[in-house]
């Protein structure tokens, strides 16, 4: 895949909101966790853990725009 088609395909996924009843964004920001802290369970998807990674608040949901 050549870097244009990768660029394109980055802007198509940008476009795309979260939506947090949609099980691959929830698993998407699982993976983000566990990439982040492997080995450190993670208590939800609301939580104040995310914190640690510098969200501003327990629900990192809230700070997509």
């Amino acid at each position: 895949m050549c870097q244009e088609e990768c660029l394109e395909r980055l802007q198509n996924r940008l476009d795309v909101a979260y939506d947090s009843s949609i099980p691959e964004h929830q698993e998407a920001l699982w993976a983000l966790w566990h990439a982040a802290f492997p080995g450190e369970e993670l208590h939800g998807l609301i939580s104040e853990q995310w914190k640690e990674m510098g969200w501003q608040g327990k629900d990192p949901s809230t700070d997509f725009r």
